[in-house]
């Protein structure tokens, strides 16, 4: 995302209350997530690393197993 982009955002949710915003919100997740649904984890070794950074079992760059 560039610049633009987040300053077309910005302009286009100006103004929203928390209502409108959940649902829009609620919307676009539901249709990112029904996109998602046809993704297939196929590659889990930088997830692997990932989770065990989140879990402090690795350091952060560190790439040994």
């Amino acid at each position: 995302m560039d610049k633009n982009k987040i300053q077309e955002i910005l302009q286009a949710i100006e103004g929203i209350n928390f209502s409108d915003w959940s649902r829009f919100k609620a919307r676009v997740d539901s249709h990112f997530s029904s996109k998602a649904d046809k993704l297939v984890l196929d590659d889990s070794s930088k997830l692997k690393i990932n989770l065990e950074v989140d879990f402090n079992l690795r350091r952060f760059g560190d790439r040994s197993d």
